[in-house]
């Protein structure tokens, strides 16, 4: 998470933005190059997505089983009959500031993508004027891990 907020702070800064971080020292199992791309997508759109001097929070709960990742800011907010298709891709909603930016309406579609194939939630809660919050989970382990664990177990207990 650390990273991708550093590779996006000059972007962050030119717009005078405060970025907070709360993430548990948690280690999952995943393609970390996919996951960085996740935060990377969610945490730029945010800086892209609010006007000047706006806050972007960024929140990772550990759950046990699972990671529950938020990416909030307080930027102009997707009108909620456009929820439903955000994740779609190629879908943009059409805006001045995507048109400006040239937003081809992948990155969106890139996070579900990355999220799923670990095995993964997203979706997104927004309110136009104040803001959108984009939320994922990612099991801290993945399914074939857990396989091998159980048959590990059961061969212990003398099973087949």
């Amino acid at each position: 998470v650390e990273q991708a907020v550093a590779t996006l702070l000059t972007e962050a800064r030119e717009k005078h933005h405060k970025i907070s971080l709360s993430v548990p020292d948690v280690e999952i199992e995943c393609d970390k190059q996919k996951i960085m791309e996740v935060f990377t997508n969610l945490i730029s759109n945010a800086i892209k997505y609010t006007n000047e001097g706006g806050r972007i929070e960024v929140i990772v709960e550990d759950r046990g089983e699972d990671i529950k990742c938020c990416v909030s800011d307080t930027g102009m907010g997707i009108p909620k009959e456009h929820l439903p298709k955000i994740f779609e891709r190629f879908y943009v909603v059409d805006t001045s500031l995507t048109r400006e930016s040239g937003s081809l309406g992948l990155g969106l579609s890139i996070v579900k993508e990355y999220v799923r194939m670990h095995g993964g939630k997203v979706w997104a809660i927004s309110e136009v004027g104040k803001g959108s919050k984009f939320f994922f989970t990612l099991p801290k382990r993945q399914e074939e891990e857990k396989e091998k664990e159980k048959e590990k177990a059961k061969e212990e207990k003398g099973e087949k």
